[in-house]
């Protein structure tokens, strides 16, 4: 069985919806295994997840070793019965001649079992894969009980941004604005001895957009995939952007610099970066992606002299100057890179950072 997706809680999660939909499709019983509470140090944060499948395959990783082995045997021990059940692991061991978990925190390991008959489930999660392909984001709340059988339809709810529902958990009812001002996944209690709700937040994948296709480029592409980014290159010749020179790239697109945000939807995912072949090419990208509400993030390769050049045009243009402060010039980290290799380490060094501070 192929690993489809790594388990982290806000990357590859439209594989991970994608493939719990698919195995739904295909009438697949099946676990779902989350980390809804952490204390202390582990190896993997609140809401990374996995898949277990009825012969034990492992698809993802909620932080690998022992950790994982046990819930894989008792992941498949609950899909008999199709009761949910929380693991709890003390991560605290101290002696290294035992096989002991010795990262030094505590977690709770939700294994929520899925099962054809499980209809509520299938609505909610095919849902959430049309909003996340059409570029949105949404909430997504999991009833946290052990007594709770496949007939039970009230243990999902789904909230996207434009204010749709899909499922229902009756203790919710009402708190929808406060609900949907959750940003990171967590446990809600729901009242005075009431069950736990988990939420976690869905969005698109992270999306590099690398404009332009020469030499840091094509490296950007290649380290950018390793670091769980979605690749789009994007250029104005065909001759210079294909797939045998970005075998890693997810999207290829040939399209006008100047005219390239017509045709490319950015969210709060998308990662833009422009190291186009002149600065010509560089103040038509700035144009557009200036221009966009909810980038996390703007690059551009340039040296001083070349950045107040392209600077002074966009204010020449009506460019406001707190606009061009969203934008990482020089781009990448300062870590004395010089060759297109470790240039394009040093910009992804730098994504990879600004997508840690926003989780």
């Amino acid at each position: 069985m192929q690993i489809y997706f790594q388990g982290s809680p806000q990357k590859d999660m439209e594989n991970f919806f994608v493939q719990v939909s698919n195995l739904f499709r295909q009438k697949k019983r099946f676990v779902v295994a989350r980390i809804v509470r952490l204390i202390g140090s582990a190896p993997r944060s609140q809401g990374t997840k996995c898949i277990i499948l009825e012969d034990g395959t492992l698809v993802g990783s909620i932080g690998g070793g022992l950790l994982e082995y046990h819930v894989t045997k008792k992941a498949r021990e609950i899909l008999q019965q199709a009761r949910p059940f929380i693991q709890h692991f003390s991560l605290t061991g101290n002696d290294l001649t035992k096989a002991e978990m010795l990262c030094g925190g505590d977690a709770d390991i939700y294994l929520e079992p899925f099962v054809p008959e499980n209809q509520g489930a299938i609505v909610v999660y095919k849902r959430i894969v049309q909003v996340i392909q059409e570029g949105h984001t949404g909430i997504l709340f999991t009833l946290i009980l052990e007594d709770i059988g496949p007939e039970d339809e009230s243990r999902w709810m789904f909230l996207s941004e434009e204010g749709a529902q899909v499922g229902e958990i009756p203790v919710l009812k009402g708190n929808q604005p406060e609900l949907r001002a959750i940003r990171k996944p967590r446990l809600l209690k729901s009242q005075e001895g009431g069950p736990l709700i988990f939420a976690e937040p869905v969005r698109p994948d992270d999306v590099i957009l690398i404009f332009g296709s020469g030499h840091i480029s094509s490296n950007l592409a290649k380290i950018a995939k390793m670091g769980e980014f979605k690749v789009v290159v994007v250029d104005d010749s065909k001759e210079l952007v294909n797939t045998e020179r970005f075998p890693d790239a997810d999207e290829i697109r040939v399209l006008p610099f100047d005219k390239a945000f017509e045709h490319i939807h950015i969210t709060s995912t998308s990662y833009i970066t422009v190291l186009t072949r002149d600065h010509i090419s560089d103040l038509a990208v700035l144009r557009g992606a200036l221009k966009q509400a909810t980038p996390a993030y703007i690059g551009l390769i340039a040296s001083s002299r070349k950045r107040e050049v392209i600077y002074k045009a966009l204010i020449d243009e009506g460019y406001k100057r707190e606009n061009l402060e969203k934008i990482h010039s020089p781009i990448g980290l300062e870590i004395g890179a010089e060759t297109p290799e470790e240039i394009a380490v040093s910009i992804i060094a730098e994504l990879i950072k600004t997508r840690a501070e926003r989780r």
